[in-house]
């Protein structure tokens, strides 16, 4: 079936606008248009089923038309054992794309949102399926590989490889809670109007997505100390990229984006406001500009000289014009969130990674910088605006310097810069969270 996974693609692509159809819809009587809403929702969702009832039956019946079961089997009888291969291989991605959709048309029906509003409920559901849709997006090329639609001929006529162990699982399984949690908090960290009901929610789903961001990166740990080097051998080990992707949007999310919402209302309006925008998008840029070419350079897959450099600054400097040409989205009707302006740059510096990679797998690279990037553009504006009390330096400036320029010169001397990084790079984003949501914990008091 080759039109299948194009006409999924198309499914997804609807979600991205589904906010849209949806409100449109609700302007028409007509029952076929309320009718419109629903099979967008379901429609992603009985494709990634029919996918995997095709699956299984070609595996029960052990049809080598089909590239796995050549590849891993060939012709014989069905063993209760091959249902393995239904997780262990391409399957097992179809499975985890099948539960996150699942989860996130059904996310308004979730306990935990049961007090909110009704509206509420359906613009949370909104952004579960515009940020699971990104992702799967992203990942359709690694999860849906393009070898499952090779003509059978070209087939291996006897089995040529053993069938996958089940620690092949274990990324799926990451990847599929990270897409569900931290899609939790990308949707929860959107709502600007919810009040003080969504902010309680978000504590429970920052602790779900800081134990699933730890679990993920102690594998990476593991995963990375046994592959050497993993990014020379990307297409064997492309889950890798994906739980890497999936840590870098949890990190930056539950970390930044979504505390970042509470912390700037406390701003006021502002004197000096556009001044601190200034400076903080500066400061935004030139981490990323400065730090990524160094962890390239020491990474040595890029050769030496100024090669690794100036690809490097080719990849900051298109993470660095989005940044910028966002600035005009608040001035057509973006601009719920507290100091939009900040906000939207966050976000585009968040999704720059995702965006770049499918164009190189080295633009990995930037999500320690961007890490070190949003920890540090957070903490600006609380020290250039006049009519807000300032954090103490001690407790958040010079931790977070101290910390930060530790990330960018450690991984030089590093055998995994960017595993090194990774870990280093956690830091300073705890040490702005903290710091900040403490400082403002204690503004309120002081003013109740």
């Amino acid at each position: 079936m080759p039109w299948f996974l194009p006409l999924f693609v198309l499914g997804l692509l609807s979600w991205l606008m589904y906010g849209s159809i949806e409100s449109y819809a609700a302007k028409h009587e007509n029952p076929l248009w309320n009718r419109i809403p629903v099979l967008v929702r379901w429609l992603p969702v009985v494709q990634l089923f029919i996918m995997a009832i095709v699956r299984l039956q070609a595996l029960l019946n052990r049809d080598t038309e089909h590239l796995e079961i050549a590849r891993y089997f060939g012709e014989g009888s069905f063993s209760t054992s091959d249902l393995r291969l239904m997780i262990t291989g391409d399957g097992g991605g179809e499975l985890m794309a099948l539960v996150v959709t699942i989860f996130a048309i059904q996310s308004n029906r979730l306990p935990s949102l049961s007090a909110l509003e009704l509206h509420l409920r359906q613009t949370f559901r909104v952004r579960m399926m515009l940020f699971t849709s990104f992702l799967l997006l992203f990942s359709a090329p690694i999860l849906f590989p393009e070898s499952a639609y090779y003509r059978p001929e070209t087939f291996p006529t006897e089995p040529v490889a053993a069938m996958p162990s089940l620690e092949h699982v274990l990324p799926l399984v990451l990847l599929g809670g990270l897409i569900m949690f931290v899609g939790e908090m990308f949707a929860a960290s959107s709502m600007f109007l919810g009040g003080k009901r969504v902010s309680i929610l978000v504590l429970k789903m920052r602790i779900k997505v800081v134990l699933l961001a730890a679990l993920a990166l102690i594998w990476l740990t593991s995963e990375v100390s046994h592959a050497g080097d993993w990014l020379a051998n990307l297409p064997d080990r492309s889950r890798v990229l994906l739980v890497v992707i999936a840590l870098h949007l949890a990190v930056c999310i539950g970390f930044n984006i979504q505390p970042a919402v509470g912390q700037n209302a406390e701003l006021k309006h502002g004197v000096g406001k556009s001044k601190a925008m200034l400076v903080s998008g500066a400061v935004m840029a030139f981490i990323v500009l400065f730090i990524t070419p160094w962890h390239v350079t020491a990474h040595g897959a890029l050769g030496s000289g100024i090669g690794p450099v100036l690809y490097a600054t080719w990849m900051t400097s298109a993470a660095v014009s989005m940044m910028v040409l966002v600035q005009f989205l608040p001035a057509i009707g973006f601009d719920a969130a507290p100091r939009p302006e900040i906000w939207w740059m966050k976000i585009v510096l968040t999704f720059s990674p995702l965006i770049l990679v499918p164009f190189t797998q080295f633009a990995v690279f930037l999500v320690p910088a961007v890490w070190i990037a949003l920890a540090c553009g957070s903490v600006v504006p609380w020290y250039i605006e006049s009519d807000v009390t300032s954090p103490k330096t001690s407790f958040v400036i010079y931790p977070l310097l101290t910390m930060s320029v530790a990330c960018g010169f450690v991984p030089l001397y590093s055998s995994q810069p960017l595993l090194s990084a990774l870990w280093f790079g956690l830091v300073p984003c705890a040490i702005s969270c903290i710091g900040l949501s403490l400082h403002v914990k204690s503004l309120r008091q002081a003013s109740a």
